[in-house]
């Protein structure tokens, strides 16, 4: 897949890369990294303290492997794993000092395996600095995921009631071309996903803005790693899905 937005050439990984890599170098006194699969290992045992089990993993690095941006599907432990939806765990972070540890809370649709995340990012903590106790501060990020994870799901409900016609879409897919929330190459895909949906695209087929979403994050997928994740986020925002009350600053700089 070919490299869009500006994010350069991304690529997924597995978590024994992850540990394969060397361990980042401290940029400064006050700078401790967090090497990226010493990270996945406290989102691994934060979520699993609190009784769920990670069903699905998904990891991609930006070119010069500083920035991680992942997924983690999560169910709760002894339920079944055949829901429509199952509750997935965005976060990212670079140990460079460019990205703070954030996170994100969304829904893995199960028919397309398509991703919704919320428009608002959770600040985890702030960029690595000496005085960053990990899991203390996941504790309290898992708390406030938590919290984000049930306003999208009422948000999803929102957009799953509101039916719209045709030339409302219409006027919602140039909206968010326009405002350059995906790239204008994705226009064709948008467009037949939403008024000429294959049979298998049931996530489509709704006349609903929600039915619109999934047809933007089927298109999606034709980005890089990186890009899609960036892009989900932003289609969040574009379609509504945030908190209620935004608890940190979605820039994606801090």
């Amino acid at each position: 897949m070919s490299a869009h937005l500006s994010h350069g050439k991304s690529h997924l990984v597995s978590f024994a890369q992850l540990q394969a890599m060397p361990a980042p170098k401290s940029l400064s006194p006050m700078h401790k990294p967090v090497a990226h699969s010493v990270l996945v290992e406290h989102l691994r045992a934060e979520a699993h303290s609190r009784g769920y089990d990670v069903v699905r993993e998904a990891f991609a690095l930006d070119a010069r492997n500083v920035k991680v941006f992942g997924t983690m599907d999560l169910v709760l432990r002894g339920a079944p794993h055949d829901a429509e939806s199952i509750l997935s765990l965005g976060f990212r972070n670079s140990t460079n000092r460019e990205l703070a540890i954030k996170g994100v809370a969304g829904r893995r649709v199960m028919v397309c395996d398509n991703m919704t995340m919320s428009g608002d990012m959770i600040a985890i903590m702030k960029k690595n600095t000496i005085g960053l106790d990990l899991a203390v501060a996941l504790t309290a990020g898992f708390d406030k995921f938590l919290k984000h994870a049930t306003t999208l799901d009422r948000a999803i409900m929102r957009l799953q009631s509101k039916a719209i016609a045709d030339a409302e879409a219409k006027a919602m897919i140039y909206d968010a071309f326009n405002a350059g929330v995906v790239p204008v190459r994705l226009f064709g895909y948008v467009g037949s996903h939403y008024f000429h949906p294959r049979e298998e695209m049931t996530d489509c087929a709704p006349r609903t803005v929600y039915g619109l979403y999934n047809a933007f994050t089927r298109a999606v997928k034709e980005l890089n790693p990186v890009s899609a994740w960036r892009a989900t986020i932003a289609l969040g925002r574009q379609f509504g899905l945030r908190s209620e009350q935004v608890e940190s600053s979605s820039d994606e700089s801090a």
